[in-house]
């Protein structure tokens, strides 16, 4: 019988023969943590199987166990590669009811994720006492989708993210990703994520920690971005769990983030994303006060196009040029290329 799907060769076996030899599957993958899924193919829809596996234990095949009633995608559990080399072994399948029948897989694949759980103050909304200001988001101009998904190349990033709830306490969008160096050429995964009051980083719901799709569970530099705050990086590897990860905190030193003295100095041994480039070219310079600050002083605001607003408070004015841009002219990114 020809396979439905396209993906792995088709696994097929008749309920009623109990002495099929052990059938193997094998994938070289990244060692890390996976979720296993397969498309299931049932010949005689409307009957009950159950059909028996085990994922790298060949010596017992009929470990574990799916039931389906008919052709649907499920999952087989979570497994961790250590050797490079993912293992599916599988024999049999029972009649539940409805008689025996023919019933396999076919398209299994292996799905992994990370998710990220990171901390980070920006110097222009930063208010004191460990939180920022929202009033971007109280004055209803933070757009529904994320702004890093540009025509010009500036962020390299087309991802999809939007949201049309967007929580009280959401401060802007953030661009977050993941190397596995410190050069951009090992960025394995990016993506746009929420910043919240508090300086937490989450997910499109406002609460979870950033996933980061197809990014094997291990340890990567993070890199956060915003449209007119300096890049910072982490300064070491950060671990990423399949389900969670501990928080790193950027906030607490300096030497948190990689370089030499690259984030803000927020008082009270807080530090934080240096405001001030307009341009988002990684350098806080004359090109942001003479082409950004000067023509949209005092303009009717808009979010796109209004990126000399450092403080984030809808309004661009001398109270960016004085407190954040005047003060970081001559800063870098020390995030490297």
């Amino acid at each position: 019988t020809d396979p439905r799907y396209i993906g792995t060769p088709a696994v097929y076996c008749h309920t009623s023969n109990k002495s099929l030899p052990v059938m193997k599957l094998y994938l070289n993958v990244p060692n890390g943590e996976y979720e296993v899924r397969a498309t299931i193919i049932a010949k005689d829809p409307g009957r009950t199987y159950k059909l028996f596996y085990s994922l790298n234990d060949e010596l017992n095949p009929s470990k574990d166990s799916v039931q389906v009633t008919k052709n649907s995608d499920v999952s087989l559990g979570t497994v961790t590669v250590t050797n490079g080399q993912f293992e599916l072994f599988t024999q049999k399948a029972d009649a539940i009811s409805g008689g025996d029948g023919y019933v396999g897989w076919s398209y299994i694949r292996l799905i992994t994720q990370s998710y990220a759980n990171l901390k980070v103050f920006l110097q222009g909304s930063y208010a004191g006492s460990q939180t920022m200001t929202t009033s971007l988001n109280t004055a209803g101009m933070i757009p529904v989708h994320h702004p890093y998904n540009d025509t010009l190349d500036i962020w390299n990033y087309r991802g999809s993210e939007r949201i049309y709830n967007l929580p009280s306490d959401v401060v802007d969008w953030v661009l977050v990703e993941v190397r596995t160096g410190t050069a951009a050429s090992t960025t394995v995964g990016k993506r746009a994520a929420l910043l919240k009051s508090d300086g937490s980083i989450v997910d499109l719901d406002g609460t979870s920690q950033v996933k980061f799709k197809a990014v094997v569970p291990g340890n990567y530099y993070i890199v956060v971005r915003h449209r007119n705050h300096l890049p910072i990086m982490s300064a070491n590897p950060v671990a990423l769990g399949f389900t969670s990860s501990s928080l790193y905190d950027f906030s607490t030193a300096q030497t948190q983030a990689y370089g030499t003295e690259p984030m803000a100095d927020l008082g009270s041994n807080v530090f934080g994303m240096c405001a001030g480039d307009a341009s988002q070219d990684g350098s806080i310079n004359a090109t942001d006060l003479n082409a950004y600050w000067i023509p949209q002083n005092g303009a009717i605001y808009d979010y796109q196009t209004k990126t000399a607003d450092f403080n984030l408070d809808a309004t661009v004015n001398a109270t960016d040029l004085n407190l954040y841009w005047t003060p970081s002219n001559g800063k870098a990114t020390q995030v490297p290329n």
